[in-house]
């Protein structure tokens, strides 16, 4: 008996050897995410995946993984250090703070100084064209750098050791830090502006499933516990439909990646513009947008300038959002939304990735004020605190508009760690 216990204890000691566990770490260097890293068996294999975030690529592994391939499978023989690398897919994106704007593009406030000196609409100021945003606000103008002289670099990480890569990024990370603060620095020198901060890119916020209400998978307008839920964790909608089901005085400006208008779910509640008349390619209203009827589309910078009256969706996003706030009930389709009845107006300034810069968020809050929204959706977040975007929610709010921003999706206690513009 002594004898088979002994045995047993030398095969359970042998199959624990073979069988150890190796570790996996991986640390990103950029703006993405890895799949695959962990703990496994020794023997056995695993497969990286890095996966870049909007407006970013993945250039390569280093540390103990060499090369660009993706996803990886390695066979695990020992615990493994490494390094993924993300970049930007434009040599225009710059991070602050770890934070992603657009390189060489500010957003600015004119002191008393600048407004005496720079009248124009468009206005050279050194390396710097200085653009007055609108006829009404004279105070803010958004900066854009010299093209020559755009924080760019012909470094290439095509081809090199895991060594060169690591230290490429980090040459190049610290190069354009430098390079922001120093426009910065000379912009305020100027004496031209109250302040000048980074044009923020901004991303929209994650988004749930669709689905139908009557079937239950819109739980969170009425649950009685069809996902495994508490009975009564939801928004009470079926109690506010009893009181009402909204109007359609009341006009949702949903700033995001546009709507489809088109929708059967939407086409009905969606917004006018009553100075406008469709289709005949003139800009009847005079705001600058040529046959904005349902709204705008402000999609610029690194993204390639794009300014329309035409903002339909090419992301899915804001169509997502704008059928949870306004689609219609009883109309065959699947989704109801909140308020039955109610106007949406269509604001594009994300991109088809699901990106935007902050100064075109804004020119979209100015053009929900000037047409009459009563509300303001803001499902995006992105950037660190911004007087600009913060001066525009105020604009909003003394024009009695309720500016309602998501929380995001990642845990986060924003009131620990704010999150912009929700904070």
């Amino acid at each position: 008996m002594k004898l088979l216990n002994e045995k047993i204890l030398l095969f359970v000691f042998f199959l624990s050897a073979t069988l150890d566990a190796a570790i996996v770490q991986v640390q990103v260097i950029g703006q993405g995410e890895v799949i695959g890293a962990g703990s496994y068996t020794t023997g056995s294999n695993a497969t990286l995946q890095a996966i870049p975030k909007p407006g970013h690529e993945f250039r390569g592994w280093s540390g103990e993984l060499v090369g660009n391939e993706n996803p990886l499978t390695i066979k695990i023989d020992s615990d493994i250090k490494a390094q993924a690398h993300f970049e930007p897919s434009s040599n225009n994106i710059i991070y602050v703070n770890g934070m992603p704007a657009i390189a060489g593009s500010f957003l600015a406030k004119l002191n008393d100084q600048g407004r005496r000196l720079l009248k124009r609409r468009v206005n050279q100021v050194g390396s710097s064209k200085v653009f007055r945003r609108n006829r009404v606000l004279t105070d803010l103008v958004t900066i854009e750098w010299d093209a020559e002289l755009n924080l760019k670099n012909n470094l290439n990480a095509q081809n090199l050791s895991a060594d060169a890569l690591k230290n490429l990024s980090q040459k190049k990370s610290a190069f354009k830090s430098v390079g922001i603060r120093k426009q910065i620095k000379e912009l305020m020198d100027s004496g031209n502006y109250d302040f000048v901060e980074p044009n923020w890119i901004l991303q929209a916020s994650a988004q749930p499933s669709d689905g139908g209400f009557s079937d239950g998978r819109l739980w969170g307008l009425r649950n009685y516990g069809q996902s495994g839920g508490s009975s009564g964790v939801d928004i009470n909608a079926v109690s506010a439909w009893d009181r009402s089901t909204g109007s359609n005085e009341v006009i949702v400006a949903v700033i995001d990646t546009g709507v489809r208008y088109t929708h059967n779910d939407l086409a009905s509640n969606m917004w006018k513009n009553p100075n406008e008349i469709a289709n005949n390619g003139r800009d009847d209203d005079g705001n600058g947008f040529v046959d904005d009827v349902y709204g705008i589309k402000v999609v610029s910078s690194y993204f390639g300038t794009s300014r329309s009256g035409d903002p339909i969706d090419d992301n899915g996003h804001g169509t997502h959002v704008a059928g949870t706030i306004g689609a219609v009930a009883n109309s065959g389709g699947d989704a109801v939304g909140v308020a039955w009845q109610v106007k949406i107006m269509a604001l594009k300034f994300l991109g088809s990735d699901g990106s935007g810069a902050l100064n075109d968020a804004i020119d979209c809050i100015d053009y929900a004020i000037a047409n009459g929204a009563r509300v303001i959706n803001a499902s995006y977040g992105g950037g660190q605190y911004s007087r600009a975007c913060k001066a525009a929610i105020d604009r909003a709010n003394d024009a009695g508009i309720l500016f309602v921003a998501a929380a995001g999706n990642e845990y986060n206690n924003n009131d620990r760690y704010p999150a912009y513009p929700a904070s």
